[in-house]
């Protein structure tokens, strides 16, 4: 687990953008199975003939397989992990999977194929009255796993939905438990290298919320080495795991935008000249400019709904409006990349909108309002596509000449 973080984190270092990597962390779980697997080992000491059934002996070094069906099970595991700009994604994954076995069939020891013998040509005791056969097809077992993985994975974005790729390695421990018709064969684990390849889907379920379901083959580098305790025997075996998850994925959070901070200058003591009296002149009242903006406000991801602090911002245009008289008013409405080209432009007229029904609320005419949607054609934040960035979803309201053209 130790070399699995240390990678991780050489590998995120490595990465172009990684100052804007949002982190997340991921539950899910789903069923897994695997591929009929053939099972090899070799006698390690001689094993003696029987007195019952005349079965000759097994000499040291001879060569046995057997193949096991495995039933259906399940699969249970959390991610964590950063994701990149443009698509990329790094991650940690912990997981369990667990399945019975259905049968186990074909054992030939010394390239000869054994059904038919009472199952004590494998006892080496009394007769079973069950045949080889029999035994094995009475799969009593189970094989469950455990593993951590590194993951390198590609999402697609489509808009709502993500498609994406991905590729692992890790640490992978099987846990083996052979015990047809209640003869126990096997019951030993091995840890070894594991490679795994990666296809899934991602939705929005919320701004910092996806659900998404995903394929994983996985598979061992070498086979798990066990000790077979019926016979003096050693065991190979390369279970070749399919596994189908869903999950939900929970963002930590973004990058808020950056607000320079306003520096106020102390003022200035200053003597005044002395000069002469002059006559009342009657006082002139005070005109305040007209103050046109921008005036910017910024929306949630995916949203046109009014925020509590773009209302401070809409408030602040209002009352700077009354100063300004008839002056036209210009909505610009703008998206980020986090979305399809038309689907941003769509978005931009529906936070447009929105504006436009809080000033028109608060005394603004509307006829001196017009808005134009930019998509995300004007970046305030260039960024890769397919990035959400708060400082590019805004409208900005700007008030006077030259506005609304």
């Amino acid at each position: 687990m130790r070399k699995l973080l240390l990678s991780a984190s050489v590998v995120a270092l490595a990465v172009p953008g990684a100052a804007h990597a949002d982190p997340y962390i991921a539950i899910s779980g789903g069923v897994a199975t695997a591929e009929n697997v053939t099972n090899n080992g070799v006698t390690t000491a001689d094993i003696d003939a029987t007195t019952i059934g005349a079965y000759p002996a097994i000499p040291s070094g001879t060569g046995y397989s057997f193949e096991t069906n495995a039933d259906l099970g399940w699969n249970v595991g959390g991610q964590i992990g950063y994701a990149f700009d443009g698509g990329l994604r790094i991650e940690l994954e912990g997981s369990y999977v667990a399945y019975d076995l259905e049968y186990h069939r074909d054992l030939r020891i010394g390239g000869v194929l054994i059904e038919d013998p009472d199952a004590n040509i494998l006892t080496r005791g009394a007769f079973t009255g069950t045949s080889v056969g029999e035994l094995l097809a009475d799969a009593t077992g189970d094989v469950e796993s455990i593993g951590a993985f590194l993951n390198i994975l590609y999402d697609f974005d489509l808009g709502s939905v993500s498609p994406y790729i991905g590729a692992g390695a890790g640490i992978y421990a099987i846990d083996v438990d052979y015990a047809p018709g209640g003869v126990s064969v096997v019951n030993d684990a091995d840890t070894t290298f594991a490679y795994q390849g990666i296809v899934g889907l991602s939705g929005n379920l919320g701004e910092n919320t996806e659900l998404f379901a995903e394929y994983k083959y996985r598979r061992l580098f070498d086979e798990a080495a066990l000790d077979n305790i019926l016979l003096p025997a050693t065991l190979e075996t390369d279970p070749v795991q399919h596994l189908g998850s869903i999950g939900i994925r929970f963002f930590l959070g973004g990058d808020a935008p950056v607000v320079p901070p306003v520096v106020v200058e102390p003022p200035r003591q200053v003597t005044p000249p002395v000069v002469a009296p002059r006559p009342v002149q009657p006082t002139q009242p005070t005109v305040q400019p007209c103050e046109t903006g921008p005036y910017i406000v910024f929306f949630d991801w995916d949203e046109s709904t009014i925020t509590p602090e773009a209302a401070n911002v809409l408030n602040s245009a209002v009352s700077a409006y009354s100063n300004c008289g008839t002056a036209r008013v210009m909505l610009a409405g703008h998206a980020d990349r986090s979305g399809s080209t038309q689907y941003n432009v769509g978005l931009s007229q529906r936070r447009n909108a929105a504006v436009q029904q809080y000033l028109t609320g608060r005394g603004i005419p509307a006829a001196r309002i017009m808005s134009e949607a930019f998509g995300e054609s004007q970046n305030r934040v260039p960024t890769a596509d397919g990035v959400r960035e708060l400082q590019n979803r805004r409208v900005e309201v700007t008030y006077g000449p030259g506005s609304g053209m």
